[in-house]
């Protein structure tokens, strides 16, 4: 078979840099979706990310670009937060 999308399973990756890999590419999908969301239907979206590996943190905030928690109750919410 040729190189493409293979079937990815949920667990822990063991090796760090595939590990890293991952979370990059994925960040960066998160990211895009995020924007996209927010332009798409002009909704307001806070996104933080961190990676405890390197303890980077990725913030992306749409709008005007304050937090979403000085401007709503966000207790609201949790119960949707729930997995």
């Amino acid at each position: 078979m040729g190189k493409g999308r293979s079937k990815v399973t949920n667990q822990y990756i063991d090796d760090a840099k595939l590990r890293k890999v991952c979370y990059k590419k994925r960040r960066i999908g998160l990211v895009k979706k995020a924007m996209q969301l927010s332009l798409l239907t002009d909704c307001e979206i806070e996104l933080r990310i961190h990676f405890k590996e390197d303890n980077s943190l990725v913030r992306y905030v749409s709008g005007d670009g304050q937090d979403l928690e000085n401007k709503t109750d966000v207790s609201k919410f949790d119960q949707y937060i729930k997995f």
